[in-house]
């Protein structure tokens, strides 16, 4: 409760007390099916393409060669939409029965797919697990008559989840409960709209991992720079990576909703991608030290949308 206090406006503050009361998790999914919308439940029924299963195998095999990912592997993919009107698929990565890691990627509009964001952990992004507490925790006097995944970029990536006529959104790596009516959310989408970024995938053409670093997860508000300080000036990818080897570790945050709430993240590793001379950089954020749900997100969108601290 204290990190989020940190983290949060007085009128967000009061929303996350509501979002907290409720402690109890169901132990079954039945609720989700049983409540799902006729288009969730449409879209989940969508074979992937091909070349997608192709793009993504070839992402999983490159990964699966860094020491820390090597379970990867031998790993099997899982490919299901987004959800209508995304144009894109979550990959769930599972070894052995059990779930180590996500991708999400986008089709292109000209052909092609985009690694739009990935990570490790049991409870990937938009995991039903995560949905059930996301709806306990609401206390919700009867059942949702929907529930929808809804993604425009890694940091825009929520449940929208309805009763009747009221709709809560809830964040779909956390569970927790957003600041987010619907107005709200159309209006952020259309402003970060230009801001979905990652590596595109070309006919003949592979990308290899080039550089990757590796770092311990700490806890992101053990200190609160972001309150004192400036953030660090970085303009490229190359001023981060020379950053994130140094001994000093990296805190990101970003304010989200015009305001409304603050988050932050131990920035602990990255991956850089190399295709011919173009590179793109995934900065792997984690939300606490025990976390094992580590996201490896694009620098563009991170720069554009927050800033770094040491």
């Amino acid at each position: 409760m204290k990190h989020r206090l940190a983290r949060m406006t007085i009128s967000a503050a009061l929303s996350a007390c509501i979002f907290l009361l409720g402690t109890h998790i169901q132990s079954s999914n039945a609720s989700l099916h049983e409540s799902a919308s006729p288009a969730v439940e449409h879209e989940s029924q969508a074979q992937p393409p091909e070349a997608l299963r192709t793009q993504a195998e070839k992402w999983l095999a490159e990964l699966g060669r860094q020491p820390q990912l090597a379970n990867w592997s031998d790993a099997q993919l899982q490919l299901a939409p987004l959800g209508p009107g995304t144009h894109g698929w979550i990959a769930t990565i599972t070894h052995s029965g059990k779930n180590i890691g996500y991708m999400i990627i986008n089709a292109l509009p000209d052909g092609g797919y985009q690694l739009g964001e990935f990570g490790t952990g049991e409870y990937p992004i938009f995991n039903d697990f995560i949905l059930e507490q996301s709806i306990s925790r609401l206390e919700l006097s009867k059942a949702p008559t929907s529930h929808e995944r809804l993604y425009s970029h890694p940091l825009l990536a929520t449940w929208r989840i309805e009763v009747d006529n009221e709709h809560y959104y809830t964040d779909a790596m956390t569970g927790e409960l957003l600041p987010v009516d619907d107005k709200e959310w159309m209006l952020v989408t259309e402003e970060e709209q230009h801001l979905q970024g990652g590596f595109s995938s070309i006919e003949d053409m592979e990308a290899v991992v080039a550089v990757s670093l590796f770092l311990p997860a700490f806890d992101p508000y053990a200190k609160l720079p972001w309150l004192s300080k400036k953030p660090v000036n970085i303009s490229n990818e190359a001023a981060l990576i020379k950053k994130m080897t140094s001994e000093k570790p990296l805190r990101y945050a970003a304010e989200r909703f015009h305001g409304q709430m603050l988050n932050a993240w131990a920035a602990v590793g990255f991956i850089q991608w190399k295709k011919d001379k173009e590179s793109n950089l995934y900065i792997a954020i984690a939300a606490n030290e025990y976390d094992e749900q580590v996201r490896f997100i694009p620098f563009e969108l991170l720069n554009a949308l927050g800033a770094f601290y040491d």
